[in-house]
């Protein structure tokens, strides 16, 4: 549901909106231009902000320089935030109206970043009881007793642990302290493998413990959309091959890009292998991996420069 404009609009206009979109966007193309570890994606202590954002993110002494016709590119003042788990649009699209969802949230994580999809809940399951005496509640507490029931426990006892551990970020995606009945928020949790966290920075830290899943998972996503097709078990070894490649090369978002390239499923189509003319004969590009490699190492460490907004 969207936000009404009226109970926001000292913070979140359409403009915001679009500027939080951008967010990850932007985020995710600075990695690939300046060939960085793709494991910034949860750990980027970095952002690009306008002075929209900054004032939604309650930051306008930290940035009072900003303004709102480009992005720029900034530091994080404190880790409260990093990488993806840490945009307001990511905890805002997971979450519910005025209220925060462990269960979304949790379950965003598991599929998105580790490739755990969880299955839809049972069709009879009623919804969170928001009204009279659980109106009081936690979010803690009522998700408690909705895994009294043993229908929902098994699904819920993988969510709600990692959404339980971003509770510090409300409903929109700014920080809290205390949760809506004004008490601290509790933003402990154990993952299913044993690790324990208290807050988002321990649950990143945690989450980077899973690393080797989350780039699997990634360039599965990666390729797939590549291919224009669902991954089959056939290209399981491919997956392997590839993230083997990366972490022999930190992790570099450009090695995903070319290994994707090179691969056999890439490379061939049903119909057999693909060939293709030069477009000009005098002057051939060559890709192969040592080529490749020196073209990355060029731009490993360019600067990013402001992104402008295109004009109205």
């Amino acid at each position: 549901m969207v936000p009404l404009l009226t109970e926001l609009q000292s913070y979140y206009t359409p403009e915001t909106s679009a500027d939080l979109r951008a967010q990850p966007v932007l985020l995710m193309d600075r990695i690939i231009s300046e060939n960085r570890s793709l494991l910034e994606l949860l750990t980027a202590d970095y952002t690009h902000l306008t002075a929209r954002l900054a004032k939604f993110y309650q930051l306008e002494q930290s940035f009072p320089d900003l303004s709102d016709s480009e992005f720029r590119l900034v530091k994080w003042p404190d880790d409260r935030r990093a990488g993806l788990l840490g945009l307001g649009g990511v905890l805002a699209m997971t979450s519910r109206y005025k209220e925060t969802s462990p269960v979304l949230r949790g379950a965003w994580a598991l599929d998105t970043l580790l490739g755990t999809p969880v299955p839809p809940p049972p069709p009879d399951v009623p919804e969170l009881n928001s009204d009279g005496p659980a109106k009081q509640m936690t979010m803690r507490d009522k998700l408690a007793v909705h895994r009294a029931n043993p229908t929902c426990a098994a699904c819920h006892r993988l969510m709600d642990p990692i959404g339980f551990g971003l509770e510090n970020f409300d409903w929109m995606g700014r920080w809290r302290d205390r949760g809506e009945n004004g008490a601290p928020v509790d933003a402990s949790g154990e993952l299913p493998s044993g690790e324990k966290f208290n807050s988002p920075q321990e649950l990143r830290a945690a989450l980077i413990g899973r690393k080797s899943e989350f780039v699997s998972n990634l360039t599965a996503r990666m390729l797939g959309y590549a291919l224009g097709r669902s991954l089959q078990d056939g290209d399981d070894c491919t997956v392997q091959r590839i993230v083997s490649k990366l972490e022999g090369d930190g992790y570099r978002a450009r090695t995903l890009l070319r290994e994707i390239v090179l691969s056999l499923p890439f490379r061939n189509t049903q119909g057999g292998a693909i060939t293709a003319e030069p477009v000009m004969s005098k002057r051939m590009l060559s890709i192969t991996e040592l080529n490749a490699r020196k073209q990355d190492d060029a731009s490993h460490n360019n600067l990013v420069k402001d992104v402008k907004l295109p004009q109205k």
